[in-house]
């Protein structure tokens, strides 16, 4: 079975040109798969309907009832490397036509950006949509489980530490959240894959990454390889394209774009876009409120 690469990302070349022949397929997807190399870094291949991301490769498979990873690859099968291809099985992927994708963001454009009037149109859909589960909930209700009680200790003391500049206090949310939850990528750390971007459109660049990467950190030691490789990428300023698409929304205050990327984040996993969502959310009202841009 024979396909070809679409679209990929620096990161996906840098992965590529390694060539570590221990890299493998770490897990399977009926849209995706993720392969690991010797390092610890990961690859995404992907259909075109999930999107770009940080280190996705898009394909396009000659089998064009090909809908499905599932039954064709298996987790722990060995990825091989030729010239200008990949070999997964008996999937060989043609790596030397894509179109490069910029994963990183501008954050440059936010350094100057005091508007907030993009919040609460954005709190309304994820509290009109966010499901029960969702550690969004922490945000707007006094709703309580087992589940959200572990979370909101962590969630009070990221807001206090945002809102005093205060690392040591997000930190010790951080320990709190991170690993919380279930899957690839517990609820907890795509919560702080959220604060973290939020981190990036509210501090100067320098001071972003500065904090971000503590809370990689800290977080990467107690969650999953792929969960903490998630949060690496956002630490250094990268962001899948519905993250792209809302950050430019809130720039241009584009209302409906504002909704309509909201609403693709929201289709990532069960809870894992809104969770996301509520992790930006939180950072961002808190440390607007520490600049007093409210006032």
């Amino acid at each position: 079975m024979r396909a070809r690469a679409l679209v990929a990302t620096k990161s996906v070349e840098d992965w590529l040109a390694s060539r570590e022949n221990t890299s493998a397929i770490a897990s399977v997807h009926k849209k995706s798969c993720n392969m690991i190399n010797g390092s610890g870094r990961y690859l995404t291949l992907a259909l075109a309907e999930v999107g770009p991301g940080p280190f996705t490769m898009i394909i396009e498979v000659e089998n064009k009832g090909f809908n499905d990873f599932r039954g064709q690859i298996d987790a722990g099968t060995q990825v091989s490397f030729a010239n200008n291809s990949l070999s997964i099985g008996e999937l060989v992927i043609r790596t030397d036509q894509y179109v490069c994708w910029e994963s990183f963001v501008d954050w440059s454009k936010f350094s100057r950006f005091t508007d907030h009037a993009w919040l609460s149109n954005l709190e309304h859909f994820v509290r009109a949509n966010a499901p029960i589960s969702s550690l969004a909930w922490l945000l707007f209700e006094n709703y309580t489980n087992p589940y959200i009680d572990m979370a909101r200790k962590g969630w009070l003391q990221l807001q206090y530490g945002l809102e005093n500049h205060s690392i040591a206090r997000v930190l010790e949310g951080v320990n709190h959240l991170a690993g919380l939850g279930i899957g690839l990528t517990p609820a907890g750390d795509d919560f702080l894959m959220g604060v973290i971007y939020g981190l990036w459109m509210n501090f100067n660049p320098s001071l972003a990454n500065e904090w971000s990467l503590q809370v990689h950190r800290v977080a990467a030691s107690q969650t999953t390889s792929l969960s903490a490789f998630w949060l690496e990428v956002a630490a250094e300023g990268q962001a899948s394209k519905p993250w792209h698409d809302l950050f430019r929304a809130i720039y241009d205050m584009n209302q409906e774009d504002i909704r309509w990327s909201a609403n693709s984040l929201g289709d990532y996993g069960h809870t894992s876009g809104y969770d996301a969502l509520a992790g930006f959310l939180l950072a961002s009202t808190s440390l607007m409120k520490a600049n007093n841009i409210f006032d």
